[in-house]
Parts: C-alpha cells; sequence; structure tokens
C-alpha cells in the first residue's frame, strides 16, 4: 500500500501495517525505548517509524501492542484520504470533512467537546480516536493526532 494512503487505512481499520491492537510486541532496530518501565521492568513505550509512518507503541507488561498513537506533526510526506473522488490532505481536513469520510465508509463514530477547543471523533467498533484541536497558539490547527487503544471497554475516566 501507498504510504500516502497508510494513515487512512488505519483510521478506517485499526491496523497499521502488518501491527494490530494485542499482537505481541518484538523488538525492532533503531526504534527509540522508553524510559518509563511497567513494574517488572519492561519498557511500556516505544517510537520509531513502521512503513515510513512515524509512530509511538505503547505496549503491556507482558509485551503485546497496547495502543499506537500517530502525532499528525510528526509525519513527513503528503497523508491523503479520498472523498468524493477528491484527495485530502490529513494535515488539513476539517471537522466535517472526517465525517464525511467515515459515513461514506458506513464506520459507526461520535464524538465529543473538551475545552471548547478539542473535538475527539471515536469509533468504537475499531478502537479508533482521532483528536482535532482549535487552541489559538498552536502551531497547527486541526486533526492533531490518530490513537487507537487496547482494552477500549475499560478506559480511562479521561479518555471516556
Amino acid at each position: 500500500m501507498k504510504k500516502s494512503r497508510l494513515l487512512a487505512q488505519f483510521i478506517t481499520t485499526g491496523k497499521l501495517a502488518h501491527l494490530q491492537i494485542g499482537m505481541a510486541w518484538e523488538e525492532r532496530k533503531g526504534w527509540l525505548v522508553s524510559t518509563h518501565t511497567h513494574k517488572n521492568g519492561e519498557p511500556s513505550l516505544y517510537k520509531g517509524e513502521l512503513e515510513g509512518i512515524a509512530v509511538n507503541v505503547s505496549v503491556t507488561p507482558d509485551k503485546k501492542i497496547e495502543a499506537f498513537t500517530i502525532y499528525l506533526h510528526d509525519q513527513k510526506g503528503r497523508h491523503i484520504i479520498k472523498q468524493s473522488g477528491k484527495k485530502l490532505s490529513l494535515k488539513q481536513i476539517k471537522v466535517d470533512q472526517m465525517a464525511a469520510f467515515l459515513n461514506k465508509r458506513e464506520i459507526n463514530w461520535r464524538f465529543k467537546i473538551a475545552m471548547d477547543k478539542i473535538v475527539f471523533f471515536e469509533m468504537p467498533e475499531l478502537g479508533v480516536e482521532l483528536l482535532f484541536s482549535y487552541f489559538p497558539k498552536e502551531k497547527n490547527h486541526g486533526l492533531i493526532t490518530i490513537q487507537t487503544w487496547f482494552d477500549k471497554d475499560n478506559l480511562p475516566e479521561w479518555r471516556r
């Protein structure tokens, strides 16, 4: 698959290239390892590139993939979705365009607004969440983060 469409696939499936939540994590050469560790001493977070996509991977104490977090500002190149025959840049997509994209693909979603400046799109069946931010002093406005979570039934209170 083209690198420019990997994030669109991630949004619609919750899978990133060949990895998915719940899979065993294997160490990767050249990836940064967090100094934050679980009680058993195992690292809890890795950062690296997967098929040209910069990604943070959270793992459980038994080394299963728990979450992916992708920050759009860390991405190089152009990342697009197709909507009604048009190519839309994920770095410039608007909330209504994302809603139309998800509706067209019949993906169930809901959104929440926090602090009047943050919009969360949640796709509970996929375990994917999109964060749009519109704080005035931020360098980038719009879609900031794409993330997944492992146990969507036991989310922390702040993510419900």
